[in-house]
C-alpha cells in the first residue's frame, strides 16, 4: 500500500473541494435559465464550500508532526486523476451530462480519503459522525433532492446549458 505524507493529503483534498465547488457555481450559472436546477448547483457548491473549510481548519490546527505523518491509502492516484480531469474546461451541453459527471465527482475516491482524514485527526467522536452524516446528506442529494421534474435522463438531455 501507497503511503502519502497527511499534509499531502490534506492539500489534495483541499483542491478537489475547491474545484468542485467552482465547477458547481459555474453549473448553477448555466442553467440560469431554470431556476430550481441553478438553485441545486449553487447549494451543492456551499456544500463543497463546507467541506474546503473543513480541511483548512484542519490543515491549521495539525502541528508540523502530525502533516508529515505518514498515511497508508490507495486512493491518491485515482484522486489525482479525477482531479486533473475535474480542473479540464468540461464541455458540458445539458443537463444529463453535468449530472453524470457530478454523481461520477461525488462516487470518487475523494469522500472515503476526506473520510479517513477526518477520522484520523478530528479527536471529537460525535464531529466525526456530525461529519459523516454531512457527506453522506451530501451525496444523497444528486438522488433524493435533485429536481423532481429532471428525474429521467432524457428530461435532463432536453435542457441546454445557456452559452450567454
Amino acid at each position: 500500500m501507497k503511503s502519502n505524507k497527511a499534509g499531502e493529503l490534506l492539500e489534495l483534498s483541499l483542491e478537489y473541494e475547491q474545484n468542485a465547488r467552482a465547477l458547481y457555481n459555474k453549473w448553477a450559472g448555466l442553467f440560469a435559465g431554470v431556476p430550481d436546477v441553478a438553485a441545486f448547483w449553487s447549494e451543492y457548491a456551499a456544500d463543497e464550500a463546507v467541506h474546503a473549510r473543513l480541511l483548512e481548519g484542519l490543515l491549521a490546527r495539525l502541528s508540523p508532526e502530525q502533516l508529515a505523518l505518514d498515511i497508508e491509502n490507495e486512493l491518491v492516484g485515482d484522486t489525482k486523476r479525477l482531479l486533473a480531469h475535474l480542473q479540464k474546461d468540461q464541455k458540458i451541453e445539458n443537463l444529463e451530462q453535468a449530472f453524470h459527471f457530478a454523481n461520477m465527482i461525488e462516487s470518487s475516491e475523494i469522500n472515503p480519503l476526506f473520510d479517513l482524514l477526518m477520522s484520523t485527526f478530528e479527536p471529537e467522536e460525535k464531529a466525526i459522525t456530525l461529519l459523516r452524516t454531512q457527506l453522506n446528506e451530501h451525496i444523497g442529494k444528486l438522488t433524493y433532492h435533485f429536481p423532481k421534474r429532471f428525474s429521467r435522463p432524457e428530461l435532463r438531455q432536453a435542457v441546454k446549458v445557456n452559452h450567454e
